[in-house]
């Protein structure tokens, strides 16, 4: 499939989904309008940061949405996913998700919960607004990690395929010289000391996970990237999709949003 007929079908399978979303949306909107008014909150600043928390989370939901159903799309469809391929389809969904942030606004400012003050819509806006920016880099960063992966699958067969010698460096990399077939690959090491501070500071989170039974996507990124750091030359750019993935994820997650700062600060101290 190409990437202009994947695309086609991403969209038609996004409007479809997504208006199971707008019912939800009309739904929560209309149970807090009724709860506002019974409490005699209406257009009150509470009133306003609740609803705009509900556009947000909104949002946040059909971003997701949007990375699963074209996630879908490009493994069925057989779609490379080239550094060409992932511009084309996170701009897709970055476009998507700014027409979707407009459509969550207005539905917030047609409840009777805000009231036509300009500062009380600006404040339910800044919220949506803000989550726009986490789920677009979300959308990046998710789409970096599965490019990733796709690249480094398409290596490890190659390498299989192939005779030619293969050169491994660890560190920075001068001049190497080699022939028509060769290869450099860089590896750059991890010192144990930072290794057991990382792994100490994911299994927590992933025990969490196994003792509640949700999120096994997080659970696997995270068991990956033990599994990864176990190994005798630890893939720092593996990593780094990784962690990035994991990070940017666990932030968006309540429960899990204590782990997100300790686990930045430790990956930044390996770069």
């Amino acid at each position: 499939m190409t990437l202009d007929a994947m695309l086609r079908v991403y969209d038609q399978q996004i409007e479809v989904e997504v208006s199971k979303l707008n019912e939800a949306l009309v739904e929560r909107i209309n149970q807090h309008t009724l709860l506002f008014t019974q409490n005699g909150m209406m257009g009150s600043s509470r009133a306003t940061l609740q609803m705009g928390a509900i556009a947000a989370d909104s949002l946040q939901e059909r971003a997701l949405m949007a990375i699963k159903v074209s996630s879908q799309c490009a493994v069925a469809g057989g779609v490379d996913l080239n550094a060409g391929n992932v511009e084309a389809v996170t701009s897709r969904i970055k476009e998507w998700l700014k027409e979707q942030a407009q459509f969550v606004k207005d539905k917030v400012d047609g409840s009777q919960s805000i009231t036509s003050m300009n500062d009380q819509k600006r404040t339910a806006h800044d919220i949506v607004r803000q989550r726009l920016e986490l789920m677009n880099k979300k959308v990046e960063a998710d789409y970096a990690f599965m490019a990733m992966q796709a690249a480094t699958a398409s290596d490890v067969n190659a390498n299989a395929a192939s005779l030619s010698p293969v050169i491994s460096v660890s560190g920075p990399v001068g001049v190497i010289q080699t022939g028509n077939q060769n290869t450099a690959h860089v590896s750059q090491r991890l010192d144990e000391g930072m290794i057991e501070t990382l792994t100490d500071a994911l299994m927590p989170m992933s025990e969490q996970l196994a003792h509640e039974g949700d999120h096994p996507d997080i659970k696997e990124a995270i068991d990956l990237a033990v599994a990864e750091m176990e190994k005798s030359e630890p893939n720092k750019t593996v990593l780094a999709g990784l962690m990035t993935s994991i990070i940017q994820t666990v932030e968006f997650i309540p429960k899990l949003q204590k782990f997100a700062d300790t686990l930045r600060s430790i990956w930044e101290g390996t770069k």
